[in-house]
């Protein structure tokens, strides 16, 4: 059992600075992931400020100061916060199932952008395996008789995702040799991969649209860990992802595995 203690403490840790830039910010935030990961290693006791709970000194109420925002799926295993290690008040937070980037999704990113300039510096999509939304538009994409059936707010979502199905699903069948989608170990490589191209789609957009350094991820459960990086700047490098992602080693062991598993 690993036990975590949270005591806040006015001469806890000081409020740290904002990070001097995107690539700084994205260090914070993967520095974080590290030490979320060694809660599970030992017992630890941490230190906060009562800023870093939410709770301003003078009893006034604290002006907002995140380094970074953060686009996640709504999914309950996914906490960004405790995840990123990272204190109340650090990361402005926008989550929908699938980490898709509806009109109000991007809209709130782009109030932080335009508000929260002072302290901002990079916007991240972070998507995770086993994504129940994205399970959602792969079943929908192989098994299209099942898509009327959906309700329109569901569907919308699948929609966003739809892309990054296809995408991912192209680039199994040139890395694997045929439609390998269409046995248990296809599709749970083609779940894994378009979580990781979802991700990287939406980021993409999003920089599109807000000019902003973005970067995007993905959340593994059971590692519990996070990597980031910029994504694709036009169609041939998104291809290039799609490529990489499929021909990646994690994808072929998930082919393995299930395949031996069901043989």
């Amino acid at each position: 059992m690993t036990e975590v203690i949270y005591r806040v403490d006015p001469k806890g840790l000081e409020k740290p600075e904002p990070p001097n830039d995107a690539s700084e910010a994205r260090d914070r935030l993967l520095d974080g992931n590290r030490r979320f990961i060694e809660l599970f290693e030992k017992q630890q006791i941490v230190h906060v400020s009562p800023e870093a709970v939410g709770i301003c000194p003078d009893g006034g109420t604290l002006p907002q100061r995140p380094f970074a925002a953060i686009l996640g799926c709504a999914d309950a295993r996914v906490p960004i916060e405790l995840l990123f290690r990272c204190p109340s008040n650090a990361l402005f937070v926008v989550r929908v199932a699938g980490n898709v980037a509806g009109d109000e999704c991007v809209g709130s990113l782009e109030y932080a952008v335009a508000n929260l300039a002072e302290t901002l510096r990079v916007i991240v999509v972070l998507g995770h395996s086993g994504c129940g939304a994205v399970i959602a538009a792969v079943d929908s994409y192989l098994n299209p008789q099942s898509y009327p059936s959906t309700s329109a707010p569901l569907r919308s979502i699948i929609d966003r995702i739809l892309p990054a199905v296809r995408l991912a699903d192209n680039a199994l069948a040139e890395a694997h040799g045929g439609r390998t989608a269409k046995g248990p170990a296809g599709r749970q490589a083609l779940i894994e991969t378009s979580v990781k191209m979802n991700a990287a789609l939406t980021a993409a957009s999003i920089h599109s649209v807000l000019s902003f350094p973005v970067q995007y991820g993905v959340f593994d459960l059971l590692s519990h860990k996070i990597e980031l990086a910029e994504p694709p700047v036009n169609p041939e490098a998104m291809l290039s992802l799609a490529a990489e992602v499929a021909a990646s080693d994690p994808i072929r062991q998930i082919l393995d595995t299930t395949r031996a598993f069901w043989s």
